[in-house]
């Protein structure tokens, strides 16, 4: 499973931050759209600590379940 997902998110994130880019550079100084592209980058940036969080999740359990024994 992590196998198929893993690349689907780091595809999803990569894709984030190109739409954020394209909104920084076609803004032109409008605060409104500047707005929105710095959400793009923040909820990105969430998107990416967040599945970092649930990919170590079961690796950090298994690794405490074995070393206790």
């Amino acid at each position: 499973v992590f196998g198929i997902l893993w690349p689907i998110f780091v595809a999803f994130a990569i894709v984030m931050f190109i739409v954020a880019a394209f909104l920084f550079f076609t803004a032109q100084g409008d605060p409104a759209k500047v707005a929105q592209a710095r959400q793009f980058v923040i909820w990105g940036v969430v998107g990416i600590v967040v599945a970092v969080i649930a990919f170590s999740i079961p690796f950090v359990i298994q690794n405490l379940i074995y070393s206790g024994t």
